[in-house]
C-alpha cells in the first residue's frame, strides 16, 4: 500500500512538472504575440493549437503514467503546475526573453546597417551611372513621339473642321 501512495505522489509531482511546461508552452505563444502583430483569426487559431498541443501532451501523460485511465489527481496537479508558474516564474521569463529578443534586434539591426546600407547606396550609385544614358535616350525618343503625335484638342478641332460633326458626336 506504501508503494502504492509513493507511486502516485511521484505521479502527481510530474504533473505538476508538466502543468509548469505546459504554462511554459502558453507564455512561448505569448511572446510571439508580442513581437508579431496578430489579428484575431491568429490569435484564435494560435489558442486552439495550445489546446490542442496540451491535451495531447496530457493524454500522453495520463497513457504514460494510468494506462490512459482518467486520474483526477493528474489534472489537479497540471493545474496546480500551471497556475504556481504563472505566480512564481511567468512575468520574469517573460520579461527577460523579451528583453534578450529586443536586444538582439537592436544587434541585428546595427549589422544590417553597417554591412548591408553601404552596398546598397553603391548599387543605387552604380545602377544611376548604367541606367542613366539609358533614360536620356528614352526621353529623346518620346519627345520625338510628342512632336509627330498631335494633341486631343488639334485632332478634335479637324474633325469638326472636316465637316464630321456626326462622327464625333457618337464617338
Amino acid at each position: 500500500m506504501d508503494v502504492m501512495i509513493t507511486n502516485q505522489l511521484i505521479y502527481f509531482l510530474k504533473s505538476v512538472l508538466l502543468g509548469a511546461v505546459l504554462g511554459l508552452i502558453f507564455d512561448a505563444f505569448k511572446i510571439s504575440r508580442l513581437f508579431i502583430k496578430h489579428n484575431v483569426v491568429a490569435i484564435f487559431v494560435e489558442d486552439v493549437m495550445f489546446c490542442i498541443i496540451s491535451s495531447v501532451i496530457t493524454y500522453s501523460f495520463m497513457i504514460d503514467i494510468s494506462c490512459g485511465q482518467i486520474r483526477i489527481f493528474i489534472l489537479a496537479g497540471e493545474l496546480i503546475g500551471l497556475v504556481l508558474y504563472k505566480l512564481m516564474l511567468s512575468k520574469l521569463l517573460v520579461t527577460l526573453i523579451v528583453n534578450i529578443l529586443n536586444l538582439l534586434k537592436q544587434i541585428l539591426n546595427f549589422v544590417f546597417k553597417i554591412t548591408f546600407v553601404p552596398i546598397y547606396k553603391l548599387m543605387l550609385i552604380v545602377l544611376k551611372f548604367i541606367f542613366k544614358p539609358i533614360v536620356n535616350y528614352m526621353k529623346k525618343i518620346f519627345e520625338k513621339f510628342k512632336i509627330v503625335l498631335k494633341s486631343k484638342s488639334e485632332l478634335m478641332y479637324n474633325i469638326i473642321k472636316n465637316g464630321f460633326k456626326s462622327q464625333s458626336t457618337s464617338i
